[in-house]
């Protein structure tokens, strides 16, 4: 009785047909897999800014010394800062103390804020310098993603109002 040997594995037809279908599927999810990665990063660069003025406010309570964050606009650059140089002023100067600086270029195109000159400060007892918003957009491939960030003057309470794309 002769015994019959099948010879296991595929055919060179079989993996380059399985390797192609991959291919295939690759490329129709990389569009998907680019604007998922820029929505995490939006995400995170609004996630930033909304801690970087909690930040600020929890080291001015804790500390006893006015402290405030600064937002440059054009470099969407947002800067926590210990206001030691002159307090009355409410300005950033040279010498106050850079506790924590980032630049949101990864997630955010354009950083707006409704403050004076773009600085927000908090009190020791926790209230802010005053109300205002803080706004960040970003555009891509026909998506628009936008986030809006509030604080209240009266208590300092900082919020995440909205962040939608």
């Amino acid at each position: 009785m002769k015994k019959v040997h099948r010879k296991n594995g595929f055919t060179l037809i079989e993996m380059l047909t399985v390797m192609v279908m991959i291919g295939i599927i690759a490329a129709l999810a990389m569009p998907n897999f680019d604007n998922a990665v820029k929505k995490v990063r939006f995400k995170s660069a609004s996630n930033t800014v909304l801690a970087g003025l909690r930040m600020a406010r929890s080291n001015a309570v804790a500390k006893k010394i006015q402290h405030g964050v600064n937002i440059d606009a054009t470099g969407n650059v947002m800067t926590v800062f210990r206001d030691e140089v002159s307090p009355g002023n409410f300005t950033f100067d040279a010498g106050d103390s850079v506790i924590f600086q980032d630049t949101l270029v990864q997630g955010m195109q354009s950083l707006m804020t409704t403050f004076t000159d773009d600085n927000i400060f908090f009190f020791p007892d926790g209230r802010a310098s005053s109300s205002g918003n803080v706004t960040g957009s970003a555009y891509w491939d026909g998506l628009q993603a936008s986030m809006q960030i509030s604080v209240l003057a009266a208590t300092g309470r900082v919020r995440l109002d909205s962040l939608v794309y």
